[in-house]
């Protein structure tokens, strides 16, 4: 695993899994941007409910490269998978062409995604294809190309020593909530290494986006 997993996951957070890629899908995507094209011209400056689909389509790939399509195709189950090859179709790139054909392996049913995306990886440069869904997915990729994408950088996984030291700092904790309960337990965390691996994207991304370094130096001068 290259990326720490929850910030991989926060990438495809609120893709609709079980629809990705199905004409369904797609119609009603294009549809969405059709009708509210102006609106969606608005982004950054202004979000809203009824484009929200395209909102985390681009935070996805705008977060896009190759470990964060492995990570997804091959770390965090089906529906991952589902959303990568999603990903991946909006913002092919030759890299992703055996990724995308070992997780095609791998998806035994709710296809659509996968199949999408290796359809677009087979295409041409310059090409958009032919197919009801190809089309479809050239006019919703021609809405969000116009668009600033987010600068969305990922935490690392810890490596093997820093997960031999989250061990240590574990066992440290777990004796802190054998002799003074859960708040003891809870009060010992500010600052350590364990905090930093645990915090959500969007926290980590409140605070700053720090480096793990930057995070454990900043809560050392802060203590008394």
């Amino acid at each position: 695993m290259h990326y720490l997993a929850q910030d991989a996951l926060w990438t495809v957070r609120g893709l609709p899994y079980h629809e990705l890629g199905t004409v369904q899908f797609l119609d009603s995507m294009v549809r969405k941007g059709q009708e509210h094209a102006e609106r969606l011209s608005e982004y950054p400056q202004a979000q809203y409910d009824e484009l929200e689909i395209y909102y985390v389509s681009l935070r996805g790939i705008a977060a896009l490269d190759i470990w964060l399509l492995h990570d997804l195709f091959f770390e965090h189950g089906y529906g991952a998978r589902a959303q990568a090859a999603w990903l991946a179709a909006l913002a092919p790139n030759p890299l992703y062409r055996q990724s995308l054909s070992e997780a095609s392996a791998l998806t035994e049913h709710r296809r659509s995604a996968i199949e999408l995306a290796l359809a677009v990886a087979d295409l041409g440069d310059g090409e958009i294809g032919n197919t009801e869904s190809l089309i479809a997915l050239a006019r919703i990729r021609s809405a969000l190309d116009p668009l600033p994408r987010p600068q969305l950088p990922l935490r690392l996984a810890p490596s093997p020593q820093q997960v031999q030291r989250l061990k240590e700092e574990q066992q440290r904790i777990g004796e802190l909530y054998r002799r003074g309960g859960a708040q003891a337990a809870r009060d010992s965390l500010p600052g350590t290494m364990t905090a930093y691996f645990q915090m959500s994207y969007p926290d980590w991304h409140r605070q700053g986006r720090p480096s793990l370094e930057t995070y454990l130096a900043s809560s050392q001068t802060r203590q008394p």
